[in-house]
């Protein structure tokens, strides 16, 4: 008989475990340690109380990690995985959690629950159909590891009489007008508190016109390794908009700086601009995904 606990009735050990078991064999590992399940949890503000596990009799066989966030009087929930234990695939148990879920997200007053699907797991992409979700937009990793040249995101402007760039806290864009809370889930602010963000202001208003949030990571050497791109936005009544992305894209990727990772993470496919300036940049396509929305 199927039943329904929640994450936070398991110890972290089986929590991890069952984690690691519902995503085994996926198309991308997503394998987590008892440390990285905890920053992934905290990170994503996943609601351990609100994460839905099966359980065949006493076994936990596969579960839905739920999160929620409230912006402009809006409760917005977030599928952040939804995994079953291999020997369960293909017996209806994903269509189970999604009704859960479902039924959760009403209990909860949410006004919309989104999730991400890789694009070639058609399979999960049927059952979110049928439970109701549809695809709003095409979530795309770009990358490159060659050195970028100083001027790859060419050509800039002389920038001089109408906007310049600071370095601010990701926070400040909880209060920006242009700020896009409606991209993926975790290019969000609030999954990025300690990462960087750009952002261009108007010389002559002082309004703020277009930001970039992304993150640097260093290894163990204090070394460069990776830097990701999550949001390049540019206020659609600016007639310039080409040359402040190309103007934030240098301040983010850091041409100077020499050979390291440089990527993309679930960025809008819906951004031409930032995408036609990474290409011409040397970056290209390694994955894609689809965003789904369901208005609850």
């Amino acid at each position: 008989m199927i039943t329904f606990h929640t994450f936070s009735e398991l110890s972290l050990k089986d929590a991890v475990s069952l984690w690691n078991k519902g995503f085994e064999h996926y198309l991308i590992p997503i394998t987590l340690t008892v440390d990285t399940f905890v920053q992934r949890t905290a990170n994503e503000g996943i609601s351990l109380d609100h994460s839905i596990v099966a359980f065949d009799e006493k076994t936990p066989i596969g579960f839905v990690a739920n999160a929620f966030r409230t912006y402009q009087g809006q409760k917005i929930a977030w599928n952040g995985g939804t995994g079953i234990i291999p020997d369960y695939r293909g017996k209806g148990i994903g269509r189970l959690l999604i009704e859960q879920a479902i039924s959760l997200y009403r209990e909860q007053a949410v006004h919309v629950s989104t999730l991400e699907a890789l694009s070639e797991n058609e399979r999960a992409i049927r059952l979110y159909e049928n439970m109701g979700y549809q695809t709003k937009d095409r979530l795309l990793m770009f990358q490159t590891t060659d050195a970028l040249l100083s001027n790859a995101f060419l050509p800039r402007s002389n920038h001089e009489d109408y906007f310049t760039l600071k370095k601010a806290s990701p926070a400040e864009l909880g209060f920006l007008p242009i700020y896009r809370n409606d991209r993926a889930w975790q290019t969000q602010w609030e999954s990025l508190r300690s990462g960087e963000l750009v952002l261009a202001y108007n010389k002559h208003s002082g309004e703020v016109i277009g930001y970039s949030l992304y993150r640097s990571i260093y290894n163990e050497q204090g070394e460069l390794s990776t830097i990701i791109l999550y949001q390049c936005e540019v206020d659609p009544s600016v007639s310039n908009a080409a040359n402040i992305i190309n103007e934030m894209l240098t301040e983010v990727y850091a041409p100077h700086r020499g050979a390291c990772k440089r990527m993309t993470i679930n960025l809008s496919s819906t951004n031409h601009l930032v995408i036609e300036a990474l290409g011409r940049a040397g970056f290209t396509l390694q994955l894609e995904q689809v965003y789904m929305v369901q208005h609850v």
